[in-house]
């Protein structure tokens, strides 16, 4: 009676060898060949783009009732961060204005629906955050944290004045005060830029399971 192949592959010398040494398991290391990252990188993401965009729907989306709910609620601070802008702002940065577009047409429905705002209100001001993010994709964090600590600060100071305004029409009883709304719009640009450094963390872990694009 044979022993099945499966066992004989098991126990063969190759297989803990490559478990011991990576080179082992990559013939094009052993002849000198090298990867690219970006190579390793879409070869590790292949498997994972549904769970990666699954794991970043529910981080968002926990932002979006946290931000729109729980943080007002618990009255911790008068300003409040957006934590939905930082991490639409990171994603559109990572994979481009297309997929960034997405998430912010679906997070602005569930936040319309959570702050009783009309239909669209929250998707158009959070627009301006990811038609900054796109251009600056290739340098976007090549610079250090520069670049992205000042395209917060300037998506969060438009974020505020859209959304001011947007939620001013239609209430001709409403005014818009555009200075008390820059006031107000910087201190949460300072709180959003503290965000960043933790939550590209997150936002760019997932980026590496789908693997980066070109």
């Amino acid at each position: 009676m044979g022993v099945p192949d499966r066992v004989v592959n098991w126990f063969h010398p190759r297989r803990w060898c490559a478990s011991l040494c990576p080179r082992f398991a990559d013939p094009a290391r052993e002849t000198g060949g090298r990867r690219s990252l970006d190579g390793e990188s879409r070869e590790l993401g292949a498997d994972h783009p549904p769970m990666a965009r699954l794991c970043f729907a529910l981080l968002v989306s926990i932002a979006a009732v946290a931000q729109a709910t729980v943080l007002p609620a618990a009255r911790l601070i008068d300003v409040l961060p957006s934590l939905v802008l930082v991490l639409v702002l990171l994603w559109a940065a990572l994979r481009g204005v297309a997929e960034g577009v997405v998430w912010v047409f679906a997070v602005g429905i569930l936040l319309d629906t959570l702050a009783v705002d009309p239909l669209g209100t929250n998707g158009l001001a959070l627009l301006p955050a990811i038609l900054l993010a796109g251009p600056a994709r290739r340098r976007f964090f090549h610079s250090g944290m520069v670049l992205p600590l000042v395209l917060t600060i300037v998506a969060t100071l438009a974020h505020a004045l859209l959304l001011s305004l947007l939620r001013t029409i239609g209430h001709p009883e409403v005014a818009l005060a555009p200075g008390a709304v820059l006031r107000i719009g910087v201190l949460q640009a300072l709180l959003n830029a503290l965000l960043v450094p933790p939550a590209y963390l997150v936002a760019g872990r997932m980026n590496r399971w789908m693997g980066e694009t070109a």
